[in-house]
């Protein structure tokens, strides 16, 4: 099995996922979005990450994760170049959550797609900066933000993207 979707099944306790990251190496695709997974079982997950070397997509979407999970997803993909695409989308990513996210897109080389869910303008500001020095990441979604033009800076100086999405943004 290489994709396994597991979206809107009120998983929550995600546990055996995170067993499931440790050892499996053929799994490519997981979606976990929509299962109110917590911060504590999240981070978990976010700690398998760092071992596993097969997942490429993993979409969190629409959990109760916050800036725990998140910072335990960027401190793995410090050190995972195997996952391209990355959704956070409808999380309280938070600002903690936000410095982990720039300062791990500074080192990255392995994420392409990026969806954030909402974040603070002093969060956005150091995406932005991540965003200035990263050269893989393809495609980012700051959608229903309401961030003005703090991260605009690095979207500018940024050569490798290709696609941004802005819908339901609050331009100031």
């Amino acid at each position: 099995m290489t994709v396994l979707d597991l979206s809107g099944n009120q998983v929550g306790y995600a546990i055996s996922i995170y067993k499931t990251l440790k050892v499996n190496k053929r799994l490519i695709q997981l979606n976990i979005g929509k299962n109110d997974i917590t911060d504590d079982s999240g981070a978990k997950i976010g700690k398998a990450l760092k071992t596993n070397r097969g997942l490429q997509l993993l979409n969190l979407e629409r959990n109760l994760i916050e800036g725990k999970v998140v910072i335990a997803i960027s401190d793995a993909l410090k050190v995972n170049r195997s996952l391209v695409e990355l959704n956070i989308m409808g999380n309280k990513i938070r600002y903690n959550g936000a410095i982990a996210i720039g300062d791990t897109l500074k080192i990255n080389t392995g994420l392409k797609v990026l969806n954030l869910g909402i974040i603070a303008s002093k969060g956005a500001k150091v995406i932005g900066e991540g965003l200035m020095i990263n050269k893989t990441l393809k495609e980012l979604n700051l959608d229903d933000n309401n961030i003005g033009d703090v991260i605009s800076e690095g979207i500018k100086i940024n050569k490798v993207l290709e696609a941004l999405s802005l819908r339901n943004w609050y331009l100031v």
